[in-house]
């Protein structure tokens, strides 16, 4: 089968960005790979294991996630339909998952063996530059992610998250997307416990909640709050 006869819309991945379907054909041309469908709550990787293929998601969404020592998991990240998957992770001598990669939804999964990714690397420059622009990427985000979660406390992690937020909106008015469920899931804590947390800070003054619209009051308490 021709790869653009289970792909839908290969081009938006972020591997393909500025190529053109005669470059995919090219690119594509007698390699090997597998278009494989995941149900929901299936693992497609497991921590510690060796990572031997270019993943790329081509429906659904799925969630990395750590395991700690007291079998707790700690989302890193959630990963939307069409992108690929721990390309920072299968290079070098010791190419393992660090995470759990699991199917939140049904999924419909592009598996490239590595093999056949040096092939696409030779073949064209376009999808080298991009997976080097992806690599680093990711490799920048987990940096993030790893001093995120070195912070000890809620507090901590709450402070390091509005701040980021704020800095990226460019406002001290955050709205948060997630539900306190799922931010509880991404700092790895017990809903109660973020939302007692929440509480704290807000009734000191420093932040004003209304629903999901969060407004910094006291920057200088947070940054106070990231540096112990």
């Amino acid at each position: 089968m021709k790869i653009q006869e289970n792909i839908y819309n290969l081009a938006n991945c972020e591997l393909f960005n500025g190529l053109d379907d005669n470059e995919l054909d090219l690119l594509f041309k007698d390699l090997h790979y597998q278009i494989k469908n995941i149900e929901k709550e299936q693992y497609i990787a497991y921590q510690n294991t060796r990572c031997n293929d270019l993943l790329i998601l081509l429906k659904g969404k799925v969630s990395a996630e750590i395991t700690d020592f007291r079998k707790n998991k700690i989302q890193v990240s959630e990963i939307f339909a069409i992108s690929s998957i721990a390309t920072a992770f299968l290079f070098g001598q010791k190419s393992f998952f660090p995470i759990n990669i699991v199917a939140k939804e049904d999924v419909v999964l592009l598996k490239i063996p590595k093999e056949s990714v040096l092939k696409m690397l030779d073949r064209n420059f376009k999808f080298s530059l991009n997976l080097l622009d992806s690599i680093s990427g990711r490799t920048q985000y987990l940096m993030r992610k790893m001093k995120f979660l070195s912070f000890q406390t809620i507090k901590e992690k709450l402070a390091f998250f509005l701040l980021k937020k704020s800095d990226e909106k460019k406002s001290d008015t955050i709205y948060i997307e997630l539900s306190q469920t799922k931010l509880s899931e991404l700092f790895g804590v017990a809903r109660q416990s973020l939302a007692r947390t929440i509480k704290e800070i807000s009734d000191d003054g420093i932040i004003k909640k209304d629903k999901n619209k969060i407004t910094i009051l006291n920057r200088e308490a947070l940054c106070k709050m990231v540096k112990k």
